[in-house]
């Protein structure tokens, strides 16, 4: 309700202003989200294609198809938990569209996103996000934010029961990698319960330093 009350124009008061201004702002968000949600699919299903992930067709079992929906990535992936797999997880969902796209376009999916969905809609921000400190995020950059956590979970959810297996930024406190050692962009961290303690996990690294020349090799 402060939200609303805030972006009510000069002139514009009381109760009824500030429930259609809240409505207005729900409705905007729900917008932003979608498509971020949106842009965010159209980023993972090009990156499956270039590092070539695929599923068993249950139809034809032994027919591997290529990934077209964020099911399919969803299938492959409980299909198939392997250190290859893995790689292309993190390749996917954290690198292709930071490191990747920052090397290209000298800006992230996210930044790229943010600008495109800004002027889709008009909208202006009163302070861009390059000028924000301590690297805050404008209203566009924390949709796709949630957007992306929420179907990134919601696609690898059914595998991961499956398995227990997850791919990770964060060493986890189960690594045995020292705190003060600083992540390289191209490692991640694979999560898997340990089947003599299964209140333990064995934490292993993944390189996605090979996709990452694989890339070079697709786009040439």
């Amino acid at each position: 309700m402060h939200t609303a009350a805030r972006s009510l124009p000069p002139g514009r008061d009381g109760i009824g202003a500030k429930l259609q201004m809240l409505s207005e702002i729900n409705a905007d968000r729900q917008c932003v989200n979608k498509l971020c949600g949106m842009a965010c699919v159209k980023l993972w299903l090009e990156a499956a294609t270039i590092c070539n992930l695929t599923y068993v067709c249950k139809y034809t079992p032994g027919r591997h198809q290529s990934c077209t929906s964020t099911g399919d990535i969803g299938n492959a992936w409980k299909q198939d938990s392997g250190a290859t797999n893995c790689k292309r997880m993190a390749f996917i969902f954290d690198y292709y569209g930071t490191e990747v796209y920052k090397r290209a376009l000298n800006a992230t999916h996210q930044d790229v996103t943010a600008k495109n969905i800004l002027a889709q809609l008009g909208i202006q921000i009163d302070e861009p996000s390059a000028e924000m400190r301590g690297g805050q995020k404008n209203c566009v950059q924390q949709q796709y934010s949630a957007a992306s956590k929420t179907k990134k979970n919601n696609i690898l959810r059914v595998g991961t029961k499956t398995h227990r297996v997850r791919v990770n930024r964060e060493q986890g406190k189960h690594s045995s990698t020292k705190p003060n050692w600083k992540r390289p962009k191209e490692v991640f961290f694979n999560s898997t319960n340990d089947p003599r303690t299964p209140s333990h996990k064995i934490v292993t690294k993944v390189s996605v330093h090979w996709w990452w020349m694989s890339l070079h090799v697709y786009l040439c």
